[in-house]
């Protein structure tokens, strides 16, 4: 990776929504002892993988473990059918230790994203960089490195917390843009909001503006930006009625609520020589109410590690002249703009509509 970089160009408002991709490996790993409950494990250490001992002697590996109510939930092993991870809730009275895995050998990661800008309204930003705040946690993707950059953290009273991943795709100078997320964590204190702007990964990053743009929005609403910037007041937000996947799987249980546990896409059981293979794809239906003749489609969601791997690999692939493949592409807006499309069909989650003649698209 050492001919890998990545630019980032782009102007950011905080206002969440962010897609992050991440690509990471590790050296050799074992599994340790932290020497306390598995609620502090959980809530402190926040490991990618755990592995559980329980009452009755049987030992269970998790990955992304958190705690609802009484329960430790998390991904086991994949199906072996279908390839997607399967779902673990283990009471949290069976769990007799843990253990999480650390790695001794040296991490990589490399991301693709953009710039960015926030706008100040009524409170006092404040960019935190002191040397007695405590650093921010290590943010993590699906594979325990770190994920996209630019980072925006959120101090919510006790902590830093990862509020956004920005600029998926912003990775030369023509395809600078400016994104709009939510803050979802930052929490004001004595009139200050606490953000922290962080570069964790070996590249380039452009940040022309960080601003704070705050929206007055009715009880029970929320603001959401699409992916061009523009806000979007909604409320009364109805879960789907159905949802299958390309292979007529249901997979209604995964989408219904944000709950930290969604729908995975799987590359396995796929004949790249059949069109319909070369595609994932999620059928949502929704109930339609009576004279309603609009409808605003609210996405929670994020790439896998392949988008990363993949962008790796591409940029890399240029080997010495990695510099001399940016400043050209730089200098020829046209060309940078028609890779930057490319990119985001094969990369960006698409969205589209079924209509009286048939499916049409509705964004990235």
């Amino acid at each position: 990776m050492k001919n890998l970089r990545a630019n980032r160009f782009a102007r950011l408002f905080l206002l969440p929504f962010a897609a992050v991709l991440w690509f990471g490996f590790a050296g050799c790993t074992s599994w340790k002892d932290p020497g306390y409950t598995v609620e502090e494990v959980v809530s402190i250490e926040r490991p990618y993988e755990l592995r559980a001992r329980l009452s009755n002697g049987a030992q269970i590996e998790l990955k992304s473990p958190r705690l609802e109510s009484d329960s430790l939930i998390g991904a086991g092993p994949n199906d072996p059918e279908t390839g997607r991870m399967t779902r673990i809730a283990i009471p949290l009275t069976d769990v007799v230790s843990v253990e999480v895995k650390s790695s001794d050998g040296v991490k990589t990661a490399a991301l693709v994203v953009g710039t960015g800008a926030l706008v100040i309204g009524g409170i006092a930003l404040i960019a935190s960089a002191a040397e007695s705040d405590p650093p921010p946690r290590v943010s993590t993707g699906g594979g325990g490195e770190p994920i996209s950059c630019p980072l925006v953290y959120s101090w919510d009273g006790m902590d830093w917390r990862l509020d956004s991943g920005t600029f998926g795709g912003a990775f030369l100078e023509p395809l600078a843009r400016t994104d709009v997320d939510n803050l979802e964590f930052a929490v004001v204190e004595d009139g200050r909001l606490r953000l922290r702007l962080a570069n964790e990964l070996p590249e380039t990053d452009h940040v022309d503006a960080l601003d704070l743009l705050v929206v007055d929005h009715a009880p029970g609403t929320e603001v959401i930006p699409d992916g061009a910037g523009g806000l979007h007041t909604v409320g009364g937000l109805s879960v789907p009625i159905a949802a299958r996947d390309d292979h007529g799987r249901d997979a209604l249980a995964a989408v219904r609520s944000v709950d930290g546990w969604g729908w995975e896409s799987s590359p396995t059981g796929r004949d790249p020589a059949v069109a319909a293979d070369t595609r994932s794809a999620l059928e949502l239906e929704f109930l339609r109410p009576p004279g309603t003749a609009e409808a605003t489609l609210v996405v929670h969601g994020s790439n896998t590690p392949w988008a990363g791997w993949l962008m790796q690999d591409f940029i890399a692939a240029h080997g010495r002249d990695a510099d001399t493949w940016y400043a050209a592409m730089n200098a020829d807006r046209e060309a940078s703009r028609a890779l930057g499309d490319a990119v985001a069909r094969e990369a960006f989650l698409s969205v589209s509509v079924e209509t009286s003649r048939g499916w049409e698209p509705r964004g990235l």
